[in-house]
């Protein structure tokens, strides 16, 4: 966080992402989308 980013990874296959802080709230709700209808799929 000291360098403004923050690191993400998907439970689901361990992808790893690095984000933006500022662009973290909404990528992170875009992900949360994506990881839900991949486990209803």
């Amino acid at each position: 966080m000291a360098r403004g980013e923050v690191v993400a990874v998907k439970r689901l296959n361990g992808d790893k992402m690095t984000l933006k802080r500022t662009e973290a709230p909404n990528k992170l709700l875009a992900l949360m989308d994506d990881i839900h209808d991949a486990m209803l799929a």
